[in-house]
């Protein structure tokens, strides 16, 4: 009995921290230009590779398994799609996160907004 109620805390206390990782990385992407172009990269890439899965797959219907494997590449590609995109934004709302994103801007040559200082 204790140890199914320990379970149940560890696992409210997962869903609360990945909801809050969620929105604190959904604030920082609407309050950061620089995540903003990120995630509309993110979201430019997948849909080229959707538009164009085609000849760069070889997805064509020439073998009895051809559509079964379209269909499979299909639904792969819409839930890796979705899972990369929360992966994103998760990681913007860490605060590993967001010094790693900083790391990427600079590499890249985008400035970052300057951190605040604390007063002492």
């Amino acid at each position: 009995m204790i140890n199914n109620r320990k379970f149940k805390l560890e696992q409210q206390t997962k869903r609360r921290y990945f909801l809050l990782r969620l929105e604190l990385g959904c604030r920082a992407v609407i309050s950061d230009r620089n995540k903003q172009i990120l995630i509309l990269g993110y979201i430019g890439l997948a849909l080229l590779l959707w538009l164009f899965r085609v000849p760069l797959f070889g997805l064509g219907i020439d073998n009895p398994l051809g559509e079964l494997r379209r269909v499979g590449f299909e639904n792969l590609f819409r839930a890796g799609s979705i899972a990369g995109f929360v992966s994103l934004i998760m990681m913007f709302g860490m605060p590993f996160g967001i010094s790693q994103s900083t790391r990427i801007y600079s590499g890249w040559g985008l400035r970052t907004l300057p951190e605040k200082r604390r007063c002492l």
